[in-house]
């Protein structure tokens, strides 16, 4: 089946009985709201004495995990720009972008440096009419003050998270993370440096490996990561980069715990099915969101007309042990 945005939805049964196959699969990705894919099931094994009841079970099932596993990006309008300065201004304009909430996607030097980036044309003018923004799981410094925003404690979950592995003897740990112009990605990393100073241990900066957040580049990072000397323990600061570290690993035939010990984040319920159970790290989805209605609505139900104070508020994360990560002597 397949949902185009704005275009065709079709889907097929293809041969199994009508509406049993292509239509739940269908369904699945009408009740999640989601466009632009495509889906194929292939069927192993007779489906006859499931019933027509069981097939539908089997294909909306089937179509639920594939889109649990996908990279899901959220499409918007966006203003697109492109700022050129001279090289001496390189490094602080390249700085500054992200800073102002915008992300740099291509970067050309020629006689002066090029840089093309994207924004999010509505934050400005909500900013210019008293409109109450709350931004969720990062912060722009520029904006500091003027901006309501619910953040998770990156620094200390990735701390914790690496600390369990030190904990465990590991003193080889790779570490994968994000873009590096990235909020959520410059705090993980300083929770990871954090850990290791707080015992008097250095980190190897050899084993840091940034990495766009899909699946595919997680798989790509992890696949030069093991290029070399096999680290003990990896941590992986992202749910779709996990799935993809998770895949190299099982194509070199690596076990974990038994080869290597290993820490995600995120999707719960996902990981706790995949053997060995992954230790990850947790999110409060649940708290974010009434925590961001919560900030709105102290704006929204002011009477006296006068501006309620900017908030930021830093929630803690969780950490759900399970048995992926082993003791290793020193």
């Amino acid at each position: 089946c397949y949902l185009i945005k704005d275009g065709p939805v079709r889907y097929s049964d293809d041969g199994e009985p009508q509406g049993t196959a292509g239509q739940p699969m269908l369904n699945v990705f009408q009740r999640e709201g989601v466009v632009n894919v495509v889906c194929v099931v292939t069927r192993y094994f007779g489906g006859i004495l499931l019933g027509g009841g069981g097939l539908v079970r089997a294909y909306s099932h089937t179509a639920s995990i594939a889109l649990a596993a996908a990279h899901k990006v959220t499409m918007r309008e966006c203003l697109l720009l492109s700022l050129s300065c001279d090289y001496s201004l390189y490094g602080k304009v390249a700085a500054l972008v992200p800073e102002c909430g915008g992300v740099v996607d291509d970067t050309e030097f020629l006689e002066r440096v090029r840089l093309g980036f994207h924004m999010d044309p509505a934050l400005l003018p909500a900013l210019e009419k008293n409109i109450p923004v709350v931004l969720i799981d990062r912060m722009i410094p520029s904006l500091s003050g003027r901006v309501n925003a619910v953040l998770i404690d990156n620094a200390g979950a990735a701390c914790q998270a690496t600390s369990l592995l030190l904990a465990a003897g590991h003193r080889d740990i790779g570490i994968l993370l994000g873009p590096e112009d990235v909020y959520t990605t410059r705090e993980r990393l300083a929770g990871f440096v954090r850990a290791h100073k707080a015992l008097g241990l250095s980190h190897r900066a050899d084993r840091i490996y940034h990495t766009d957040y899909s699946t595919q580049g997680a798989y790509e990072s992890m696949q030069r990561l093991l290029a070399g000397p096999l680290p003990t323990a990896i941590f992986v600061t992202n749910y779709e980069m996990t799935l993809g570290a998770m895949i190299a690993l099982s194509e070199r035939g690596l076990r974990v715990p038994d080869d290597v010990s290993f820490i995600g984040i995120d999707n719960v319920q996902f990981f706790q099915i995949v053997k060995p159970r992954l230790t990850v790290m947790t999110q409060p989805l649940e708290q974010i969101g009434q925590s961001a209605a919560g900030i709105l609505l102290s704006h929204l139900q002011r009477e006296d007309g006068r501006q309620v104070s900017c908030q930021v508020l830093s929630l803690s994360t969780g950490l759900l042990q399970g048995d992926s990560v082993r003791q290793v002597k020193n």
